[in-house]
């Protein structure tokens, strides 16, 4: 296994102790039916782990992090990255995805950082 491999298993570990399991939902518009004249959405649901936090208020700039936002730091085990717009559910509340970063961005993710938004 590579280096960043090895060190997803381990944020995987620390996340499963101190985290909790967190779903993202994907909707995908499927083709538009000119019958019935409806999109159909197709919805799919992943479970992961991870740890949302608060950002400190020097993190807060207006535009990319916005007062209220959260910071969700998801395990990349077991699911691929999640998308701008995709739902993630943490603790039964929804919240929507504004910006995900792979870290490191190598093209084998050891983490995901997400902005979260209401």
């Amino acid at each position: 296994m590579s280096f960043y491999g090895d060190l997803a298993l381990d944020v995987d570990e620390v996340l499963a102790d101190l985290g909790l399991p967190i779903t993202i939902r994907t909707n995908t518009p499927g083709d538009y039916d000119p019958d019935t004249g409806t999109t159909p959405i197709t919805t799919v649901d992943t479970v992961g782990v991870g740890r949302d936090l608060d950002y400190g208020t020097h993190a807060i700039d207006g535009t990319l992090i916005a007062q209220g936002d959260r910071r969700l730091l998801l395990s990349p085990l077991g699911m691929s990255e999640p998308g701008i717009d995709d739902l993630a559910i943490v603790g039964g509340v929804t919240w929507r995805i504004t910006r995900v970063e792979a870290i490191p961005p190598t093209g084998v993710a050891a983490l995901y950082d997400c902005n979260l938004r209401k």
